[in-house]
C-alpha cells in the first residue's frame, strides 16, 4: 500500500511540474518581409534631425527589428531622443528616498527602545 501511494505521490509531483512546459514553449513567428530601403533612410534622417551625429544614426537603425523599423516608419513623430533622467524625476526620487530613509530611522529608533 505504502508502495502504491509513493508512486501516487511521485506521479502526481512530476504531472505537476512536467505538465505546464508545453505552454511556455516559444512560439516563433511568422518570418518578417525585409523593410525598405527608403524607410531605413528616412528614420535615419529623422534621428539626424534630432542632432544625432550621420554615422550614429545610421548604426541605430542598423540595430532596430523589422518591427521596429515598422512601427517608426509608420509614424514620423515616435523617433524620439532619450537623453537620460529629466531633473524633476531627479528630484522627486531624492524626496522619497529621504522620505524612506527617514521612517526607516524612525521604525529602527522605535524598535531599540525597552
Amino acid at each position: 500500500m505504502r508502495f502504491a501511494l509513493g508512486v501516487a505521490l511521485l506521479t502526481a509531483g512530476l504531472s505537476f511540474f512536467l505538465l505546464p512546459w508545453p505552454a511556455a514553449a516559444d512560439v516563433l513567428p511568422s518570418r518578417p518581409g525585409a523593410p525598405r530601403r527608403t524607410e531605413k533612410e528616412r528614420i535615419a534622417a529623422d534621428i539626424e534631425r534630432r542632432g544625432v551625429s550621420k554615422g550614429e544614426s545610421a548604426a541605430q537603425v542598423r540595430a532596430m527589428s523589422a518591427r521596429d523599423l515598422d512601427y517608426f516608419a509608420a509614424a514620423p513623430g515616435r523617433v524620439q531622443l532619450a537623453a537620460g533622467m529629466p531633473v524633476e524625476d531627479i528630484i522627486i526620487g531624492g524626496v522619497l528616498l529621504a522620505v524612506a530613509t527617514g521612517i526607516a530611522i524612525g521604525v529602527a529608533v522605535q524598535g531599540s527602545r525597552p
